[in-house]
């Protein structure tokens, strides 16, 4: 069964403490970071050949310098197909997304998603996703690389010996600590019905053939289930994967599992904090590394109180911790936490970003880790025409950090439509 995500969207970022925009709040114009705490977000552009009246939503930010970022995201097209699009900075603004070209056996509707980009340098990135192929009734990885500012087709790499025929497998992550070296992490059904995780190599702008990476070894044996959902190299053939496994009573847990020398170890199991569920539904969906063996993971849990909350797992020399509790929500509002990504610099602090949720209402909000520690959460000013307060919804669900940082997201307008947005804020 896929896991294929919301229709995703499209653009935003700044050259972040040095820009000056001429109006505030104009769309697609990067505002500048304030001294401390995050710029209202804007509203981003989709394409041309949307369909009138329809949205987008962002799940991916790469900043491979602190005045050259690229996003990608998902978006309706005029004749009612789910596309994929993308879109880069320049002088300060974002322009219209453009369209990624799929695969040529993308089916008729291809309700195309993508899940992650990484850049090496600017004008020179990987987009990875999935999309349904031939009569519509199966999915397909898609790999779009971008060389000299200009986008490829996305081809599909086929995943690893045993897959059912006709195969369904898709990549979520991907990490690219070279140009042309880049690592992307995903999963594929087998002729027995589980879900498998795999991993396929880019070396020297050639990709290789998938492999299955082992699951932790308290996972379910039959029907077995894994989820990849993201990726950070620091080093060509030195990446950290994380995910979520059903064990061997079912549960859903979070994992972690390392590549070390080109070689994928079998995955581990993330310790969860005190009071968990018993059945957690846990599941670690981002991670940034600035060390071979140094990461910062973070997720969500159900707890034993009733609501979910963020997950943060800390590795230091190889060994991840027990993971902490994180609440997004302010101090007087009762709701759930989901963090999605997080980024980090070479000395370890970070940020993630994510969303909290009432039941009836969703924020996006982002939380810094320094010295060892989490800090306050600062909840996102949303664009103008943006629902508030108590019919807002929103999330950030992606964040690159070149100098200062850039997060990304949706949000929900007056007229109940899901558009693009991002912010911009302080360095961790």
């Amino acid at each position: 069964m896929t896991r294929i995500p919301l229709v995703l969207a499209a653009a935003v970022v700044a050259a972040l403490g040095a820009l000056v925009v001429p109006a505030a709040q104009a769309a697609g114009v990067a505002q500048p970071a304030p001294a401390a705490g995050w710029a209202r977000a804007v509203r981003l552009h989709l394409p041309s050949n949307a369909a009138a009246g329809t949205g987008g939503l962002l799940d991916g930010v790469a900043c491979p310098t602190a005045v050259s970022c690229t996003v990608i995201g998902g978006y309706e097209g005029s004749t009612g197909k789910y596309l994929v699009m993308v879109d880069s900075l320049s002088a300060g603004r974002w322009g219209k997304a453009s369209q990624v070209l799929l695969p040529a056996n993308a089916a008729a509707n291809p309700t195309a998603t993508p899940h992650g980009i990484a850049c090496s340098g600017a004008g020179s990135c990987v987009v990875v996703g999935t999309y349904y192929y031939g009569d519509g009734s199966r999915y397909a990885d898609f790999v779009a690389t971008q060389s000299r500012g200009r986008w490829s087709r996305a081809r599909s790499i086929a995943p690893p010996s045993g897959a059912a025929s006709p195969p369904s497998y898709q990549l979520i992550g991907v990490s690219c600590p070279a140009a042309g070296s880049c690592e992307a992490i995903g999963e594929y059904e087998v002729k027995n019905g589980s879900t498998e995780l795999m991993a396929i190599a880019e070396q020297a702008g050639r990709w290789g053939k998938a492999v299955t990476v082992r699951p932790p070894g308290n996972g379910e044996q039959v029907p077995r289930v894994n989820y990849a959902t993201g990726i950070s190299c620091h080093l060509k053939g030195d990446c950290t994967a994380v995910g979520e496994y059903n064990d061997t009573s079912g549960r859903f847990q979070a994992f972690a599992v390392t590549e070390s020398g080109g070689r994928w170890r079998q995955a581990a199991e993330i310790s969860l904090p005190v009071g968990h569920a018993v059945s957690p539904a846990a599941v670690l969906r981002g991670v940034s590394c600035f060390t071979t063996t140094s990461c910062v993971a973070v997720g969500t849990y159900a707890s034993t109180a009733g609501p979910f909350f963020g997950l943060a797992a800390t590795e230091s020399g190889g060994h991840w911790r027990q993971g902490v509790r994180i609440s997004l929500a302010p101090a007087d509002v009762a709701a759930s936490t989901g963090l999605d990504k997080v980024a980090c610099d070479s000395a370890g602090a970070c940020t993630a970003v994510g969303g909290y949720y009432t039941g009836s209402y969703s924020g996006a909000a982002a939380v810094t880790l320094a010295r060892g520690h989490w800090g306050a959460t600062e909840n996102i000013t949303l664009p103008a025409g943006a629902r508030t307060g108590t019919s807002s919804s929103a999330v950030l669900t992606a964040i690159a950090c070149p100098s200062g940082c850039v997060g990304v997201g949706y949000y929900l307008t007056l007229t109940g439509i899901d558009l693009p947005m991002a912010t911009i804020g302080p360095k961790p």
